[in-house]
Parts: structure tokens; sequence; C-alpha cells
């Protein structure tokens, strides 16, 4: 990114955050529920979990039934995963990402809108900001219940930029999936790909800018 853009990340006056992958590292988590709950409903070979990173999680379940010929209820599968990767970060203690507090305090110091702009369940989000303790941070929560449909798809991000009653050419969001990005773009936002120091296995390349911890956004917006 160049200074000039750098320079439009200055007059931002709405950051939206995704939550799985970026908020917190629990995409493992996602990956590992899926499985469990697949194999004791008898989907016993390949998932196609990279497919989804970053999707609808209902879309998978609908993948996985049609592909093993199951009758399955997609509600409550999905819900069934949420509470799994609740349990499983909860048991693994897993941290909310690097330097995310310190942004979340700059950003309130500079009167910047923040939101949480996530494909999941509205009561999964809940649980996650809860554990986190991140909750009081976020002014606007936009989730799978208030749109249509999810990234990457721009619904989330138009979404979050109506409530926050800020034009999109003031709005950035930051993404660690290439359906996030393609969100973002398409609700004409600016995209900040979170690669979590190397760890991210996403390529990010439509992001405009890169990041390997939350901590650099105090830097640059």
């Amino acid at each position: 990114m160049s200074h000039d853009e750098l320079d439009k990340l200055k007059n931002i006056q709405l950051v939206s955050f995704d939550m799985d992958g970026t908020l917190i590292d629990d995409e493992w988590a996602h990956e590992r529920a899926k499985t469990e709950i697949a194999r004791s409903i008898g989907a016993d070979g390949d998932l196609d979990l990279p497919m989804f990173t970053g999707r609808s999680n209902r879309k998978f379940w609908e993948h996985i039934c049609n592909k093993y010929n199951i009758e399955g209820d997609i509600e409550e599968l999905t819900r069934r995963q949420f509470v799994r990767v609740y349990e499983l970060c909860a048991e693994k203690n897993q941290p909310a990402s690097y330097g995310i507090v310190e942004a979340l305090k700059h950003f309130k110091s500079k009167g910047i809108t923040v939101a949480i702009a996530s494909g999941s369940d509205e009561f999964f989000i809940d649980k996650i900001l809860d554990y986190l303790g991140l909750t009081s941070y976020f002014d606007i929560k936009v989730y799978k219940e208030l749109v249509r449909d999810v990234k990457p798809a721009p619904d989330i991000y138009i979404k979050a930029c109506e409530l926050a009653d800020v034009p999109a050419e003031f709005a950035v969001g930051i993404e660690d999936s290439n359906s996030g990005c393609t969100a973002l773009h398409g609700a004409g936002m600016k995209c900040i790909g979170y690669t979590n120091r190397g760890a991210n296995p996403q390529t990010l390349t439509e992001a405009d800018y890169k990041i390997g911890t939350m901590l650099e956004l105090v830097d640059i917006i």
C-alpha cells in the first residue's frame, strides 16, 4: 500500500472485524468440530474443508449431506458445530489475537465506530466475545440472521455501514479469508488482511494491506 493509500486509512470512521480466524484463531476448532460431527453422521471420506474456509457453515453441511447422501438437519448440525467450537476454544484457553485489545482501545480513543461482522450465528458470536472479554468494545454487531447471504457476498459489510451510518469509502474491514476480502471489496470497503504472523494459510491476494498482528492497526488507522 502506497503512502497515499495509507493516508486514506487516517480518515476511517468505521472499522469492522471478522471474528473466526481474525479476533480469535479458531479455524482449527471449526475444522475439528466439522470433522467430529461429520464422522458421527456417517461422512467418512474427504470433507472438502478448505473450500469452506470463511464461507457459510450451512452450505458446508448441505454439501456434506448431499455428497454422502445423508438426511441431516442443517440447522442442528450448524448449531452443534458452533457449540463444539466454543467448547474446544475454552478447553484450550484459546486467547484473543495478539494486540487486539490495544487496537480496540486505540479506535475507541479516536472516536472510531467498531463493528463485528461475521457470518456466524448471533448466539455463537456473543459467547466468543464474552469468553474473550471483548463485548464492550463493539458498537455494532452484524451476524448471519441479519442478512440474506454471507461471505463472499458483501451483505454483512453493507449492513455494518448502514448500521454505523458511515459511507463505505470511510470504512475498512479486517479479514483472514479470501472470501472475506471479496465481501469487503464488494461492499466498497478497504480490506486489511490478517496473516497471523504467517500462520494463516489463506493467500489474501485481494487485501489492500496485510498485517501480521492486530497491534499494527494502531499505526495505520
